[in-house]
């Protein structure tokens, strides 16, 4: 039988004899990495599955490629429950959508069901119906968990659809219908409130993310001149302790059998507009009148979610907790439904008659007793507590240290930047795993929660991040605002954005009244800035005339020995691929370096096809979102090494 919440520990072991065996392939990812820590911390024995190195403290690591027709899964013995979360990401070719969602899990299932597994769990995706605004508005809402495939020209969307049909043709089989497959259609996974980020992968040790904003009315409708190929995406999003919540109740459901599907998405819209309005702006009011929305004509449904949540409570009793929209400034989430830790806490003041302000700094000051033998188990869960605590928003200081006269004695030294941070981080998926298990390790002797004494404060030191840029036809423009918000991601960064001078050409946009936008800038703005990412576009395989005057106009004025030690960025436009794109960012840094600057690629990739080695380049403007990712991401590069350095 397949073990319940009865066995022994709950989930830690099966049949209450042997520690419960899970495979999961893609630990490398943050969804992957966080069910596979939290089976860790539960006592599973758990076997991670990926095509590069992963590094989590008690996993089993296998290194195998799924999308390669010669994977083979060596060296496993049988799982009890095997989870594929694997695969190639929404903007990915329908060569890697076949060979990695369709090819490759159908190799991850054969092997695990080749090995005796008996519960398979898939990750598909709420995308799968196909949809491609605005050619398909839905007919009915909320969509049906097991919605089938409409079509559209999205390679991501019909490999997850064909993957779901693999697990029907493995269920249909008389050998495995013993098998239990679930099949969990996943929404758009984000951090958990107060602030929604999307994570883009670990660089340097460090995690990428970018803002996941509420979905909100368009002026005007998508057409076939302005298409969006999945609006749903924001109704779709989930935090992601709900996300690992909803794959743990998967691995831990009574055996049912056959296939089972179901939707994880939030409780509520990340949204502040209604459904039907949503729909009657992104589709058009005759379109959405012909959708059946009466579900949300019932109080309080007015922000339901686009996906019934009914089959993941029939399913494996699971529901979502966390309203995104509890952490978006200025809208109050419409459920009252939170996610608590169940650890004790600090409270929410310090003493009678002092209370915290809400944009107070809050210190929190606790002592801790370990015994000797806890200290290696407790310690090992400090120091991932700290990593994670350190990317909050809000985190100013949080460190652990030891008594130098009592062995067994630790401080944690908190700072906030205001109660709110602090309440926040009381939610988030690492406090409220790590917490209680330390908590059981030791004993609180002391708790302070307490505020600023003095009136006069250290102010942060402050980045400054110039974007500087020449642009005819707005393209160069874009790209440039989307590199200032980038810089802006990471707090006490000051942007200035900033057009260089001179007369106009006769192939300018007149009507976009393109350099009229920003301030013009003045050889006093570069040395001002600890960081410069200059772009231009593509002229004739070179930088624009006005860009080279103004460097070449910044030496004859003496700035030429002053600028050392700054470092330097490039990006640029161009009319279409290959059309020299990267000689402009070449030619752009090799100007800043003859100034001192310290001019960096960056190695990792935004997309399977998208690098910024030598600076960020789009064709035309940045319309894709690749291409603006890529922007941000220069920016935010940008401003890290200039703080850093």
């Amino acid at each position: 039988r397949c073990f319940t919440p009865s066995d022994a520990s709950a989930m830690g072991t099966q049949n209450g004899s042997h520690p419960l065996h899970v495979l999961i392939s893609g630990t490398t990812g943050w969804i992957g990495g966080e069910l596979a820590k939290a089976l860790l911390s539960s006592r599973c024995r758990v076997t991670g599955l990926n095509r590069r190195a992963c590094q989590i403290d008690g996993l089993a690591p296998v290194q195998a490629d799924i999308s390669k027709p010669d994977f083979a899964l060596e060296g496993v013995d049988r799982p009890d429950v095997a989870v594929h979360l694997a695969g190639a990401l929404g903007w990915c070719s329908l060569e890697q959508a076949v060979d990695a969602n369709l090819a490759g899990t159908r190799r991850f299932v054969q092997a695990a069901l080749d090995r005796g597994c008996r519960r398979i769990i898939v990750a598909s995706s709420v995308a799968c119906i196909g949809t491609s605004a605005p050619s398909h508005p839905p007919r009915k809402l909320p969509l049906a968990a097991d919605h089938p495939y409409e079509g559209g020209p999205w390679p991501y969307a019909f490999s997850k659809y064909a993957a779901e049909g693999l697990i029907d043709l493995f269920a249909a089989d008389e050998k495995y219908s013993e098998v239990d497959f679930i099949v969990v259609r996943i929404g758009a996974t984000v951090t958990d409130p107060p602030e929604i980020l999307h994570l883009d992968g670990v660089v340097d040790g460090k995690q990428q993310s970018w803002k996941v904003l509420p979905a909100t009315c368009t002026p005007s409708p998508y057409t076939a001149a302005n298409p969006e190929k999945f609006p749903e995406a924001a109704l779709c999003s989930v935090a992601l302790s709900d996300q690992v919540s909803c794959l743990l109740a998967a691995v831990r459901a009574p055996r049912c059998p056959g296939v089972r599907k179901l939707a994880c998405v939030a409780p509520k819209l990340y949204a502040q507009d209604t459904v039907p309005e949503l729909m009657a702006s992104w589709y058009g009011k005759e379109a959405a009148s012909r959708i059946d929305m009466s579900h949300y004509a019932v109080p309080g449904r007015e922000r339901d979610p686009i996906y019934d949540l009914d089959a993941g409570r029939r399913a494996i009793g699971w529901e979502p907790k966390v309203d995104l929209l509890a952490g978006h400034a200025g809208i109050k989430p419409s459920s009252p439904d939170t996610v608590t830790a169940t650890a004790a806490r600090p409270p929410a003041s310090p003493s009678p008659g002092l209370p915290l302000a809400a944009t107070a700094a809050v210190h929190v000051t606790i002592v801790k007793r370990v015994e000797p033998a806890e200290q290696p188990a407790w310690l090992a869960m400090a120091n991932e507590m700290v990593a994670a605590t350190w990317r909050e928003e809000g985190c100013e200081v949080y460190s652990f240290v030891r008594s130098t006269t009592a062995a067994d004695t630790f401080c944690i030294v908190e700072r906030w930047a205001s109660q709110a941070h602090l309440d926040a981080h009381f939610l988030t998926p690492h406090f409220v795993r790590l917490v209680p298990a330390m908590d059981a390790l030791s004993q609180t002797v002391e708790l302070h929660v307490s505020a600023d004494a003095m009136a006069v404060q250290r102010p942060p030191r402050t980045t400054k991040i110039l974007v500087l840029y020449d642009s005819s036809t707005a393209c160069t423009a874009q790209m440039a605002a989307l590199v200032a918000e980038g810089a802006r991601q990471l707090d006490h960064v000051e942007v200035r954005l900033r057009v260089v001078p001179g007369p106009e050409n006769h192939w300018d946009d007149a009507t976009k009244a393109v350099r009229t936008r920003d301030v013009l800038a003045t050889f006093a703005d570069v040395y001002w800035a600890d960081g410069v990412a200059a772009g231009s576009p593509t002229n004739l395989g070179c930088v624009s005339w006005r860009m080279k005057k103004f460097w070449d106009d910044l030496s004859q004025a003496g700035y030429w020995p002053k600028l050392d030690g700054r470092v330097g960025c490039s990006f640029s436009s161009v009319g279409g691929s290959g059309g020299g794109s990267e000689l402009v960012c070449m030619a752009m840094n090799s100007i800043m370096m003859n100034f001192g600057f310290s001019c960096f690629g960056v190695t990792d990739y935004v997309s399977f096809k998208t690098t910024l080695h030598y600076g960020a380049q789009v064709a035309k403007a940045p319309r894709d979102p690749l291409d603006q990712m890529a922007c941000r991401r220069l920016g935010r590069r940008l401003a890290e090494f200039a703080a850093f350095y």
